[in-house]
């Protein structure tokens, strides 16, 4: 009988912290970090397709001409999103912005003579046919 009220007090303990969630307030730095990690490499493992460090990717060289959807899998620590921006031949910016949060996405056009730059985070990035192109 003691086994058995033991047993039922484990259950219903564990019942009710699955039921209230995770307490990150009670958790270290190095805790919350480890399980952001831990996030981001299942994200990781999760998306199938290429990814993308930061840097600058140059349509003909690094990257087609074409429709993007940029997949946020990696915010760098210390940052607060991943900054995305489309230039032109001559330097200047064409479309940028940013996402927020591990998951997220943005659509962006790379047209010919276009780099497409990737800060402060890494991406997964999926191109659009043409078909759903007007």
């Amino acid at each position: 009988m003691k086994r058995f009220a033991v047993l039922l007090m484990v259950v219903l303990f564990g019942c009710g912290c699955a039921a209230e969630g995770l307490d990150y307030a009670s958790m270290t730095t190095d805790e919350l970090i480890e399980m952001r990690n831990a996030i981001t490499e299942e994200m990781n493992a999760r998306y199938s397709g290429d990814i993308l460090t930061e840097g600058k990717y140059v349509e003909g060289v690094d990257i087609k001409a074409g429709t993007y959807v940029l997949t946020a899998l990696k915010i760098y620590e210390g940052e607060k999103y991943v900054f995305v921006a489309t230039i032109d031949a001559n330097g200047e910016p064409i479309e940028n912005g940013y996402v927020k949060s591990v998951g997220e996405s943005f659509t962006v056009r790379v047209d010919e003579g276009c780099t497409l730059s990737i800060f402060k985070g890494e991406c997964g990035i999926t191109r659009l046919s043409n078909s759903f192109m007007p």
